[in-house]
């Protein structure tokens, strides 16, 4: 589930970018197109996906690079004219798709169900953003190695288990509803004895 997760806010960042005009039309479908694939199911069969991704398909008939040097320049011409042509007509309802799924980041999420769906520890899960920042999980055992944000703050906060983070004088233990911020640049290491689960 986590996958999916990062999957459907990366859709959502390449819509909002679309929405802005910070990224070209034609560049985003193709993007969405080829990640889309990684969803559950039942977001693949979303009607504002489908015609956003698929139309990749109808737009990306002119060629590129190497190819074009193929290619009479009249044929390329009236290829390149069917696709304006094409997207002129599409472009009001493709912002109304492009809005849908500009929402995915809204979606409420279950933590539970998230932790569920992955095993390995020490590999962070983005379940969310926020002004910029990630929400993450991440499963932990073990020790993970000293280190220090420079520029940035971090918040730990125990959802499952018995979790610990370490300073150079002194250690704060946490339990499931603890939560503790490490400020920018203060060196610290994080572990647990048995697994824990940590936002």
């Amino acid at each position: 589930m986590s996958d999916r997760l990062g999957v459907k806010q990366d859709i959502a960042a390449i819509a909002r970018a679309m929405l802005l005009g910070h990224t070209p039309l034609l560049e985003g479908c193709r993007w969405i197109h080829a990640i889309h694939h990684d969803l559950a199911e039942a977001d693949r069969s979303n009607q504002d996906l489908l015609y956003v991704a698929y139309n990749a398909d109808d737009l990306d008939d002119v060629p590129t690079g190497p190819n074009r040097a193929h290619w009479e320049p009249a044929a390329l011409a009236e290829k390149e004219q069917k696709r304006d042509d094409h997207f002129a007509s599409i472009k009001e309802e493709l912002t109304k798709a492009l809005q849908s799924l500009a929402s995915w980041d809204a979606e409420k999420w279950n933590l539970a169900d998230a932790f569920a769906s992955f095993s390995e520890p020490w590999r962070p899960k983005v379940v969310a953003t926020a002004n910029g920042q990630d929400v993450r999980i991440v499963k932990t055992r073990g020790l993970f190695p000293w280190h220090r944000h420079e520029s940035a703050a971090e918040v730990f906060l125990c959802w499952r288990g018995v979790f610990r983070v370490e300073f150079r004088d002194r250690v704060v233990e946490l339990r499931p509803g603890e939560l503790v911020t490490v400020p920018p640049g203060v060196e610290h290491r994080t572990g647990s004895d048995e697994e824990a689960e940590v936002i």
